[in-house]
């Protein structure tokens, strides 16, 4: 029987106590009264599968048919009535009234049978609310026999002849519950029956359900790891029964300081306590700015790595473009725009517009890192500017503070990141890329020349008849020594050009440092 009151527990969704009790209630309900050829075993295996069959059946639970049960009693068995009818009852009335409401209706219509066919007689009706044998008569006959006496439908005024007849409210809310569904009521007693047949087999199906889902997997994890640590709690007990002498001499001789110098332990309290107060406070805003801090530094860093080839490839004229021309343009600039104006909605399409910058073709070097740079910037504020926003807001105002912060800082960290990426994105441009019209493409060693094609001011040459336009190109090798890094090349390249360009403007060439 406790097996069994387990297993229906698990198939109920009730604990093993509740079903422990009631198992122990219906035994002393229903044995010997409507059981008395079963023995124990077969008793426990049919109570077990109904109450299993009637949760399944009318959508309810272990611990709410064990109180409907325990309010019912044992009367209406004493009258005859089956197992199965009076848990259909049961489970039917819980879909109008509590459970414990359910099963008092059921106790006070099996005490209130006998007056109420006297009153009947009285007032001239002919209603059998029992049978020959002076017990109550089956449910389904006894609401089909109301129905038949006062009417298809239900009415204020039956409800009223009722009272008069059975003298208590419990016994008019059975039949205004269950008016009409005498056919349902047979159906669902069939169902029950039927459940009775298969007995054990019934139950552990359902408990088999029950275990098959993800909160009885870690219903059942969590167990075993309270049993770990009891198992490890119990092996650390002696070793705890060791350290007891020392910890109390420890907690004395703290009690006893305490007591002794109550003025500095109260100082040493109020500063240790102050200063715990001040870190939870500043905590989040220390967090957030370090959050914001560490994009830009990452956003730096990557330009930083990239500025000695742009700067190159931006000698060369592959810098004299327009950012967010090409394929792949309308999308860089409604994710750097966006970026800005939507926080982290704007930073994931902003890194959608970086994506499909390094995937246009048509943009060269420079342009790429210039669109990069401003992308990243307005992905970096917008990061960073959410969570100093959350964390601000939450200080002021809990839940709404939060969201609103988090917007309210996406937004203006995305403009600012924006902005700085935008001051980044111009070391990879010069004022004067337009002007050039040559674009030579870039070693891809370091130990290879890096040629730049500079272009000098058209010279016009007039004739008697037609004017000709000519062109000089001077051509420079400059080669990467062994050793030199990126950077160093390129501050030689754009000092050269410098040079260059002084010449350009009519400089002397003796006088900056460039031969013939």
């Amino acid at each position: 029987m406790t097996r069994l009151a387990a297993l229906t527990g698990k198939a109920t969704r009730s604990d093993v106590g509740q079903m422990t009790s009631l198992f122990a209630t219906g035994y002393g309900s229903f044995k010997e009264s409507l059981f008395s050829d079963l023995d124990d075993a077969q008793f426990g295996e049919v109570f077990s599968s109904m109450l299993s069959k009637s949760v399944q059946q009318f959508k309810t639970d272990g611990g709410k048919m064990q109180q409907a049960i325990q309010s019912m009693g044992s009367g209406l068995a004493e009258s005859g009535i089956s197992l199965s009818d009076q848990f259909t009852a049961l489970g039917l009335l819980q879909q109008k009234m509590e459970a414990g409401v359910a099963g008092t209706a059921m106790a006070a219509l099996e005490r209130t049978a006998a007056k109420a066919q006297e009153r009947f007689e009285a007032l001239g009706m002919d209603i059998q609310t029992l049978d020959d044998n002076g017990n109550m008569r089956q449910i389904p006959e006894l609401i089909e026999e109301m129905q038949q006496a006062f009417g298809e439908n239900y009415t204020t005024e039956n409800g009223a002849k009722l009272q008069a007849a059975f003298g208590s409210d419990e016994s008019v809310r059975f039949f205004k519950a269950l008016w009409g569904q005498q056919d349902a009521f047979r159906a669902n007693s069939r169902a029950l029956r039927e459940a009775r047949e298969e007995g054990e087999a019934f139950t552990r199906s359902m408990a088999k359900a029950m275990d098959n889902n993800m909160d009885a997997k870690l219903q059942v994890l969590q167990q075993r790891w309270d049993v770990i640590k009891e198992i490890l709690g119990n092996a650390l007990i002696p070793t705890l029964e060791k350290l007891m002498p020392i910890l109390e001499k420890g907690a004395n001789w703290l009690t006893a300081f305490i007591d002794n110098n109550n003025g500095l332990s109260s100082t040493l309290i109020a500063v240790v306590g102050g200063i715990g107060a001040v870190a939870v406070v500043t905590a989040p805003v220390i967090t957030a700015v370090a959050s914001l801090g560490a994009a830009i530094a990452y956003m730096g860093y990557v330009s930083k790595k990239a500025r000695g080839n742009i700067l190159m490839d931006s000698l060369a004229g592959g810098a004299g473009g327009k950012a967010g021309r090409g394929k792949g343009g309308l999308l860089r600039k409604a994710g750097r725009a966006f970026g800005g104006k939507a926080g982290l909605i704007g930073a994931g399409i902003g890194a959608l517009s970086i994506g499909s910058t390094l995937a246009d073709d048509s943009l060269s070097a420079g342009e790429k890192a210039s669109d990069i740079s401003n992308s990243a910037g307005s992905i970096g504020g917008a990061l960073g500017g959410a969570k100093l926003g959350a964390v601000l807001g939450s200080m002021i105002a809990p839940g709404i503070g939060t969201a609103v912060g988090g917007l309210l800082g996406s937004i203006a960290g995305g403009i600012g990141g924006g902005w700085l990426g935008e001051q980044v994105g111009r070391l990879f441009t010069s004022d004067d890329a337009e002007k050039q019209t040559t674009n030579n493409s870039l070693p891809k060693t370091g130990a290879a020349a890096v040629t730049a094609a500079l272009v000098a001011t058209p010279a016009l040459a007039t004739h008697s008849e037609t004017t000709q336009q000519t062109t000089t190109v001077e051509r420079i090798q400059i080669y990467q020594q062994p050793g030199e890094d990126a950077d160093t090349l390129a501050e030689k390249v754009m000092d050269i050009r410098f040079r260059l360009e002084l010449v350009e403007y009519g400089e002397d060439r003796d006088k900056t440092g460039i031969g013939g």
